[in-house]
């Protein structure tokens, strides 16, 4: 049975127990969203490490991998590496913090979640 099948077979059931379904089954949904940016990000910043030595400031944020940043650590051999940035799957920016609070030997990369506050609860690490 598919997942749209069940859902409508406990609504018929339980219509209030159906709601509380739905709003999970968004949640995870989203949670599962935020994975591919995350993961292409992730990539990217690894690749931007080995070409110019160092990663993007927090300053200079996601932003280095789509256009060459100006202020320092300048890159040694900057190139375009992804053509934007999308929001997360709440219009909302990915956070990006180098060296990371999190992580002090490297950076943060994180999506702050349905509230989008960043160090809350709701934080989606792509884990």
């Amino acid at each position: 049975m598919s997942a749209v099948a069940h859902l409508v077979l406990v609504r018929f059931m339980f219509p209030r127990t159906a709601l509380v379904i739905l709003g999970a089954l968004l949640v995870t949904f989203a949670a599962v969203v935020v994975i591919g940016p995350l993961r292409l990000f992730s990539t990217q910043l690894k690749l931007y490490q080995t070409m110019n030595g160092s990663l993007p400031s927090t300053e200079q944020g996601l932003r280095a991998l789509v256009q060459e940043p100006t202020s320092s650590p300048r890159p040694a051999r900057w190139r375009q590496l992804i053509s934007g940035i999308p929001p997360d799957p709440w219009n909302a920016n990915y956070i990006y913090r180098c060296p990371g609070l999190q992580h002090p030997d490297g950076y943060d990369l994180f999506s702050a979640g349905p509230d989008r506050k960043p160090n809350t609860a709701d934080d989606d690490w792509g884990e």
